[in-house]
């Protein structure tokens, strides 16, 4: 009989747990909220001046800035406080103060575990205490490693919980109210709004850091020393570099402060360049495209750290009063969005001790290391990621880019360019592209399913599937979009969504002339890219729940509709 776990044990299991489940709900309340944010602005970016107010009213926001890509939220009013609670937006406000409260008797750990700030100095002795025999678990990835927005939004939610702990002991009753309404000034008094814009700032420079790294690991060849060695000496080659821009200039110093404790031989880089073919000029190159992804993905960071920080916290709405509507120029407006949140340039933040102190904490955390044992079991996939959501989701790629053939589009994920994936690309019944005439798609469908009576193929990634009543399409969703698929099913012309085990009919992309899809055969059918655009939206843009519900609920003829049975 196995002995009971004392006490003690029993209860750091159970904050443990505890922390699991506040770390998933507060990446949840991201996720959601980056979802209806990119819907929310892509309305309004396409929508015009008349419309503009309804989509405000739909979401609940006041207005949008940094061309249309930063959401500004009501400013509260003392008379009615709901209004803050309008809106797909705003009715989110009640999850992000839910996951506050409940963050409260943990909020340190989930900082120190999100943030991943040093314990130690770096000639402090280890302690190891031998008597306990209890292992935890990683319940946060290392902040370069993972999603840097999630870990900023965690330290915001921590931040909010521990300055209401502090409001209740001093017997501040009016708590609620005041982290409703704002206060007067510039910026709102209060340690949550400081703390919160110190945690977007650090948010800042790990989005910086993790891009640039995660582009120079795609561009270099080799193992994980191998490609940090490569950097290291292409990071010492532009030390001499005359020709660097302010922003080049604050990337450069950013990897030579994360890179500063790793060891290198210099007689390796005659070695390297011989061996990868990279000279001065295309190390330069790979550092400019850096440089300019590192910039594109900040400014996307900022808008969403910035938008979500008035839901968690609306009393810092007040912070971003100043900023004017969608018709100055989007760079302007970056750079007024920084100033508000004051977040200066990169030489002057790492210019700071501690800062320069983290970023080689970060870097140390998140390199490749050789665990064994437990701690193999338990230790996240090293990598750097470049795009990630909801840049990576709402990102279409061009065409150009796609060396496609003439007449074809790209499926909804685009093109698989993971070479892990690359046995599933080569199936014997999946295609790679869509052509445009729907007399190629029947020629080709039918090669690979002579025998069905329903053939159906997921837009998604390609694969040919019989719909004949064997729920192939419903088993494919699970492992293809975790439940959720578009389909095209190919004798019946017409697009099935499914979500969950629920499906319902939805547009076709093949028209005819005259834009219809006709019940009869005999006139050519062709892709019309503006429907097919509405299928991408729908799944780029994570709307086929709502779009299912939606279908079914206004149509009698989608109520007979089961996933199970496709």
């Amino acid at each position: 009989m196995l002995p009971s776990p004392s006490h003690e044990k029993r209860q750091a299991f159970s904050r443990e747990k505890l922390l699991s489940k506040i770390l998933l709900s507060i990446q949840g309340l991201t996720y959601t909220f980056c979802t209806e944010s990119l819907e929310c602005t892509r309305l309004a970016q396409k929508s015009t001046a008349t419309k503009l107010d309804s989509i405000c009213a739909k979401f609940g926001v006041d207005r949008f800035a940094c061309n249309g890509k930063f959401i500004i939220m009501p400013l509260p009013s003392s008379d009615d406080i709901s209004q803050l609670f309008h809106g797909k937006i705003g009715r989110l406000r009640y999850y992000a103060l839910a996951i506050s409260m409940a963050t409260g008797p943990v909020a340190k750990e989930v900082v120190h575990l999100c943030m991943d700030f040093p314990t130690t100095k770096k000639n402090d002795p280890p302690t190891i205490n031998e008597e306990s025999n209890l292992k935890r678990s990683v319940l946060a990835a290392p902040i370069l490693c993972g999603h840097v927005l999630t870990h900023t939004i965690a330290a915001i939610c921590a931040s909010c919980a521990q300055d209401r702990l502090l409001s209740e002991a001093i017997g501040n009753a009016q708590y609620f109210t005041s982290t409703l309404i704002p206060t007067l000034g510039k910026l709102p008094e209060g340690a949550a709004v400081d703390d919160s814009v110190n945690f977007i700032q650090l948010g800042y420079i790990a989005r910086i850091l993790q891009t640039l790294l995660g582009v120079f690991h795609q561009e270099l060849s080799g193992d994980w020393n191998s490609r940090e060695s490569q950097i290291s000496m292409i990071v010492d080659e532009l030390d001499s570099n005359k020709t660097m821009s302010d922003w080049q200039r604050g990337c450069h110093l950013l990897l030579r402060t994360a890179l500063s404790e790793c060891s290198v031989h210099p007689q390796l880089w005659e070695d390297f360049k011989e061996q990868i073919g990279v000279d001065e000029e295309g190390s330069l190159l790979i550092f400019w495209n850096a440089c300019e992804k590192a910039r594109e993905h900040s400014s996307g960071f900022i808008c969403y750290a910035g938008a979500i920080l008035q839901l968690i916290l609306p009393k810092s709405i007040t912070i971003f009063q100043e900023m004017a509507g969608p018709k100055k120029e989007s760079e302007g407006e970056i750079d007024s969005l920084l100033s508000l949140l004051c977040i200066e340039s990169l030489e002057t933040m790492i210019d700071s001790p501690l800062t320069s102190e983290i970023i080689r904490h970060w870097y140390g955390n998140a390199r490749s290391k050789k665990l064994v044992g437990i701690e193999k079991d338990i230790d996240t996939n090293r990598s750097y990621r470049v795009n990630d959501w909801p840049h990576l989701q709402c990102t279409k790629p061009a065409l150009q880019s796609l060396n496609l053939p003439k007449g074809r589009l790209p499926l909804l994920r685009g093109v698989i360019v993971n070479e892990e994936e690359s046995i599933v690309e080569n199936s014997v019944n999946k295609i790679h592209s869509l052509p445009i005439s729907y007399t190629d798609l029947y020629a080709t469908l039918g090669c690979m399913l002579p025998d069905s009576e329903l053939t159906a193929i997921c837009f998604v990634c390609g694969q040919v599937l019989d719909a004949g009543g064997k729920g192939e399409c419903t088993r494919h969703t699970l492992t293809c979009g975790a439940g959720c698929g578009i389909f095209f099913l190919l004798q019946e012309c017409v697009c099935i969504a499914i979500h969950k085990g629920t499906a319902a009919y939805t547009t076709s992309p093949y028209v005819d002339s005259h834009g219809e899809t006709p019940q009869y055969r005999g006139r050519p059918l062709n892709m019309d890219e503006s429907r097919y655009e509405y299928l991408h939206e729908l799944w780029s843009g994570h709307m086929l729940r709502e779009h299912v519900i939606a279908e079914k609920s206004k149509s009698t003829r989608n109520l007979m509709v089961s996933a199970n049975f496709y």
